[in-house]
C-alpha cells in the first residue's frame, strides 16, 4: 500500500491543477473524497445491541455461569433497553434469570467487548457487552417463563475454558 501522501499526489496530478492552486485543491479533493465515503456508508446500519453482564464470584474465586437451553454457558445478564440505567437493568436481569438478589455491584464496568454475529437481522449485527462485577445472595430459581437459564454453576477459570461457552462470552474468556 502506498503512503497517504502519494495517494493525494496522484489525485492532484490526475486533476491537472497548477502548483499555485495545489494546496486549496488538495483540501477540496480530500473533503469530497471523505464525503463520498460517508455517503456510501449511509446504507450500512451502525447499530449495536448493548448487553449488560455480571461477573459473580464465590469465596473460591469461581465464576457463576448459566446453562442455556442449547447447552452453552453464559454470564448472567441481558439486553439494555433504551434509556435504561445499566446497573438497574443488570439487577433486573439477574433476578429474572436466577432469582438471586444483587447485594453489591461495582461502580464502573470491569470489562467491555463487542462482537459481530449473524442473527437474521440487517440492523442488529454488532453486539456490545458491558460487564460489572457483582455479589449476590439467595437461592437459584429458574425462570419458568424463559429458557435462558436452565442451571447455574460456579466454575474455576480452568473449568470455564473447557466447557461450551455461548458465543457472546468467548472473547472474554480467551
Amino acid at each position: 500500500m502506498l503512503p497517504r501522501r502519494n495517494f493525494w499526489a496522484r489525485r492532484m496530478r490526475a486533476s491537472h491543477v497548477s502548483p499555485a492552486k495545489h494546496k486549496h485543491h488538495e483540501r477540496h479533493l480530500r473533503k469530497s473524497f471523505l464525503f463520498d465515503i460517508v455517503d456510501s456508508m449511509n446504507d450500512i446500519p451502525c447499530t449495536y445491541r448493548i448487553s449488560v453482564k455480571a461477573i459473580i464470584k464465590n469465596d473460591e474465586d469461581h465464576i457463576l455461569l448459566l446453562r442455556e437451553k442449547d447447552g452453552s454457558w453464559e454470564l448472567p445478564g441481558g439486553g439494555l433497553e433504551h434509556g435504561e440505567d445499566p446497573k438497574i437493568a443488570l439487577t433486573r436481569e439477574i433476578a429474572e434469570e436466577t432469582g438471586l438478589k444483587v447485594g453489591w455491584m461495582s461502580e464502573f464496568p470491569v470489562a467491555f467487548w463487542s462482537i459481530k454475529k449473524e442473527v437474521g437481522s440487517p440492523i442488529f449485527q454488532w453486539f456490545a457487552f458491558v460487564v460489572y462485577e457483582a455479589k449476590v445472595s439467595g437461592d437459584f430459581r429458574p425462570n419458568l417463563y424463559s429458557e435462558d437459564s436452565q442451571e447455574i454453576k460456579y466454575f474455576s477459570i480452568d473449568e470455564v475454558r473447557k466447557v461450551q461457552l455461548h458465543d457472546n462470552i468467548k472473547q472474554y474468556f480467551r
